[in-house]
């Protein structure tokens, strides 16, 4: 399993409490760990480069009711 499916699997198992605090925002996982939110993807990707992670290396998921969809940020480079 990789990092992200790992982190994905992270969140479906922890959704509920995870909307309770973060309804509405985009999250960061990493390490199955809440890094950020904010609100907008832009703003916690942002964030995250800065702090000098690199893209492919989290996951950048919209915490809601109906939000099942996960966005992948991977580097050219």
């Amino acid at each position: 399993m990789d990092k992200i499916s790992k982190e994905y699997d992270y969140y479906l198992k922890n959704k509920e409490i995870l909307q309770k605090d973060y309804n509405n925002k985009y999250i960061v996982l990493k390490d199955c760990k809440v890094i950020t939110s904010g609100d907008s993807k832009e703003q916690v990707v942002h964030y995250m480069l800065k702090k000098k992670y690199n893209l492919g290396e989290f996951l950048v998921h919209l915490v809601s009711n109906n939000s099942d969809v996960i966005h992948r940020y991977y580097s050219r480079v």
